[in-house]
């Protein structure tokens, strides 16, 4: 277990809240998250930190086996952030690369990670 693939500190403030009950539990917060997560003060970590925790992750993963891939498990918030952080894009596309349950995201390592393939089971 890689303790820095786990999933955002931010779901720890949330543990155990039904997603239709935050709104009451905690006011404008999970609006803020879902129109823009690159600013949430509110967050224990924030985007920034996540992205860079699953970047520094994935890059020390690859080093330690530079002769095959590495499979690394994740929630979909750190695997969006790692990748975005990974592949050099801005964290405001966040939204934007939304992986589906059980996705595959195929990063291959550059200085400029570069994603390969996304696979999705249907």
């Amino acid at each position: 277990i890689e303790e820095d693939l786990a999933e955002w500190k931010l779901m720890d403030r949330w543990a155990g809240v039904p997603w239709e009950a935050l709104p009451e539990k905690f006011p404008g917060e999970l609006e803020a998250f879902l129109d823009h997560p690159v600013d949430l003060p509110f967050s224990p970590e924030s985007l920034e930190q996540l992205a860079s925790r699953m970047a520094a992750a994935v890059r020390a993963l690859d080093t330690a086996h530079p002769h095959g891939d590495v499979v690394a498990v994740s929630h979909s918030a750190p695997v969006r952030a790692g990748a975005l952080a990974l592949t050099g894009e801005p964290l405001d596309r966040f939204w934007e690369v939304e992986p589906g349950h059980c996705t595959v995201t195929t990063l291959r390592p550059n200085k400029r990670w570069e994603i390969e393939a996304v696979w999705t089971p249907e």
